[in-house]
């Protein structure tokens, strides 16, 4: 898969998980409107999915990439040098 195939399809599923947390907010606000939440529950849910739909948002724009910084793979042996026995 090419680069620019594969950014495609990163910003593709960051649109479909957008898509439904903008889906979730819409059965918060479903759930508000049936008095169910506490208040204190429906302000703390609606803040946690605007941070989610944000941040998927701006992932899902173009031209973003996600990156992640090398760690130290290299210096951890799990099983402590025993691959031959």
């Amino acid at each position: 898969m090419g680069q620019r195939t594969k950014g495609r399809a990163e910003c593709r599923f960051f649109e479909i998980a957008r898509g439904s947390a903008l889906e979730c907010a819409s059965i918060q606000d479903c759930l508000e409107a049936c008095e169910v939440p506490a208040a204190a529950q429906n302000a703390q849910g609606k803040a946690m999915l605007t941070r989610i739909v944000s941040m998927l948002t701006k992932l899902g724009q173009r031209n973003h990439e996600v990156r992640e910084n090398s760690g130290p793979y290299d210096s951890f042996d799990n099983d402590n040098g025993k691959d031959n026995e």
